[in-house]
């Protein structure tokens, strides 16, 4: 199957969402914004309106994200801080699978980052929006 230039999807993230709204997306352009702790998700949900605001990434995952609102949301990013002092930062198992049940209950794909693999036992569920 062949995909044009205009429908193959162009993926943005920003840990300042609210910068969106400066500019015009087309329809193809996926919106995401990383988010580690729950005030930047109301920054996401509730002030940025963008219809391309598509994904979120909870990274570098540094405590429990007890409620998410993922209705809009088509993609779910997962993964644990890397570089100088991260061995120090190290996500809990059941933060990880709260953030699975969630994005279960709402029919979210999830891709958990690699750099999980010490944290997380088993394969990663690594799974891309249809």
């Amino acid at each position: 199957m062949h995909l044009s230039f205009h429908s193959r999807p162009f993926l943005f993230l920003s840990k300042n969402p609210i910068r969106y709204s400066v500019f015009e997306f087309p329809g193809n352009c996926w919106l995401g914004t990383t988010i580690t702790w729950g005030e930047r998700r109301d920054i996401v949900l509730n002030r940025n309106k963008s219809a391309n605001l598509k994904f979120i990434s909870i990274e570098p995952l540094l405590a429990e994200i007890p409620k998410l609102i993922l209705e809009k949301i088509s993609w779910l990013i997962i993964g644990a801080m890397t570089g100088t002092g991260s061995q120090h930062y190290k996500p809990k198992i059941n933060w990880i699978e709260n953030i699975l049940a969630q994005a279960d209950d709402w029919h979210i794909p999830v891709f958990i980052k690699d750099n999980l693999k010490k944290v997380w036992k088993g394969e990663l569920r690594q799974e891309f929006p249809g």
